[in-house]
């Protein structure tokens, strides 16, 4: 089984998304983990739009990456340039895949919570497009 590590600033939105839909859609095939380049909080924004996508992320813990033995994943997926920065500072071994996939980041998002859960929603859909090129159609 291949082995995912999905890589943000916080591990509370992109990496988190992108973990459970991995998870969910490839499960038989694929293993996902997130971490954070620090390990923020839950965001419950994220955890709304994920739910109304049938994801429950309400169980997510976020991790540091320095915590998590990324040696131990067959590819490493950043959804920041301060991610791939970090990953690229790991120095790994040359058969771990790094990418780096740009999904907007949350900070400095304000405004009414309708608004800003269509700002959530882009970023759903825009993890899920690169989820979805990167490893093919939904197989769970």
């Amino acid at each position: 089984m291949k082995k995912v590590l999905f890589v943000c600033n916080l591990n509370a939105v992109r990496s988190v998304l992108a973990e459970y839909m991995v998870n969910q859609w490839y499960g038989d095939e694929v293993q996902a983990e997130s971490c954070g380049v620090i390990a923020g909080s839950p965001d419950g924004y994220a955890a709304s739009v994920a739910r109304d996508h049938g994801l429950d992320i309400t169980s997510h813990e976020a991790r540091y990456l320095m915590d998590v033995p990324a040696i131990e994943f067959d590819e490493i997926i950043s959804f920041s340039e301060d991610a791939a920065l970090e990953v690229k500072r790991l120095k790994l071994p040359s058969h771990i895949q790094t990418h780096y996939f740009e999904v907007r980041d949350m900070i400095g998002i304000s405004g009414p919570r309708e608004e800003r859960l269509v700002i959530y929603r882009g970023i759903f859909e825009d993890v899920k497009t690169h989820i979805l090129r990167h490893f093919g159609p939904e197989s769970g």
